[in-house]
């Protein structure tokens, strides 16, 4: 057991159903199988879900979502998706419920930096949608400043010869955002 602790050696595979007997777990979750065909289901469905809205079937693709959503309710990347598809109906309801969306995937303490940054951009667009811009204002300044950009901070990670280059590239690409 040492040995599997310090990744020097692996159980046999004749030991696993007695593993996961004692411990309570699927044969799956003790050789990992479960993340990756979780993984690849949600893969499948955010498929799916962009084949329906590119087609134009926006009322399927948001019964699908809520359908996967049954399965994988705290997913902050079906709700995301599900605000931004509820965002292609236009409809005040629709809106609604997508600002009710995004901020569940914000409370969500587990959601990963870059969903909570695209999460509150996407809400600050509908906030405004919603005629909600005294919100929309407020959220925009919750926002980091362009010093804290990743294009800015980037070039402090070059060695000196390329410092010079790797900023002018920097402050081109924040200049073209902007």
């Amino acid at each position: 057991v040492s040995r599997w602790e310090n990744n020097s050696a692996y159980p046999d595979i004749t030991l696993l159903p007695g593993i996961a007997m004692f411990y309570g777990k699927s044969m799956d979750e003790i050789i990992g199988m479960d993340n990756i065909r979780r993984e690849e289901n949600l893969w499948n469905i955010h498929g799916e879900v962009n084949r329906l809205i590119c087609a134009g079937d926006i009322p399927a693709a948001v019964t699908l979502i809520r359908d996967s959503l049954k399965m994988y309710p705290n997913e902050s990347g079906l709700l995301m998706t599900l605000a931004e598809t509820l965002a292609h109906m236009d409809d005040d309801e629709s809106i609604h419920e997508a600002i009710k969306v995004e901020e569940r995937v914000l409370a969500d303490s587990n959601a990963s930096m870059k969903a909570r940054c695209t999460t509150t951009v996407n809400l600050i667009f509908l906030y405004m949608k919603a005629g909600m811009n005294e919100k929309a204002a407020s959220t925009v300044k919750s926002l980091p400043h362009i010093w804290e950009a990743r294009e800015m901070i980037i070039p402090e990670t070059y060695e000196d010869d390329d410092y010079i280059e790797g900023l002018k590239n920097a402050v081109i690409k924040a200049l073209v955002y902007l």
